[in-house]
């Protein structure tokens, strides 16, 4: 018997985005920090912006988050100002660091639903990701397209490169490398 959720979105129900519109917000980051070069320096980016007050950011021993989650994201408040808290497993930060590409993505992601679920995060762990949804409306699949993006810029991708390629540039994975290049392929921008 096959699960029938499994195709389904996972997260909670966000703000409509596009992939253009998801692709812009990611190469607007990566021009504001000024990134000019293939391999993003995610873990210190991370510390950037942790360290300007953008995020909270907070690094938990391995064993005090479910060990189904490598990360989580949130809203905080802190005085009269609400920003997003990352928190992560000290491995998932660590391993990033030494540029282990399933523990970038799992950063980038987490970027993700901070620049595009601010004001969404409000509603994070509810029961809003039961109802039918739309993939462009899944907060799982907009953070995810985000890290792609942020992690594996289109500019920088050629056809003619073969997925090890991409994977190394890229500091991602090779299933990571695979998925991007078909979905780019399928949507004409290769």
């Amino acid at each position: 018997m096959t699960n029938k959720n499994i195709n389904l979105p996972q997260g909670y129900r966000v703000f409509p985005r596009s992939i253009k519109n998801i692709r812009k917000i990611a190469n607007n980051i990566r021009k504001t920090l000024d990134i000019k070069k293939p391999y993003v320096k995610i873990v210190r980016i991370l510390d950037i912006l942790a360290d300007a007050g953008i995020i909270e950011l907070e690094i938990l021993q391995n064993d005090c988050l479910p060990s189904s989650e490598w990360g989580q994201t949130k809203l905080i408040k802190n005085s009269s100002m609400e920003k997003p808290l990352i928190t992560l497993k000290e491995d998932v930060y660590n391993k990033a660091d030494l540029g282990d590409g399933f523990h970038r993505f799992t950063i980038a992601h987490e970027l993700g639903h901070a620049f595009l679920h601010i004001q969404d995060l409000k509603l994070s762990r509810s029961t809003n990701h039961i109802q039918k949804q739309e993939w462009y409306m899944d907060s799982e699949w907009q953070a995810n397209v985000f890290a792609a993006e942020l992690l594996a810029d289109v500019n920088y991708i050629k056809i003619s490169e073969t997925i090890d390629c991409i994977a190394d540039k890229f500091g991602i994975t090779r299933r990571a490398a695979e998925v991007r290049f078909d979905k780019l392929f399928k949507e004409g921008v290769l």
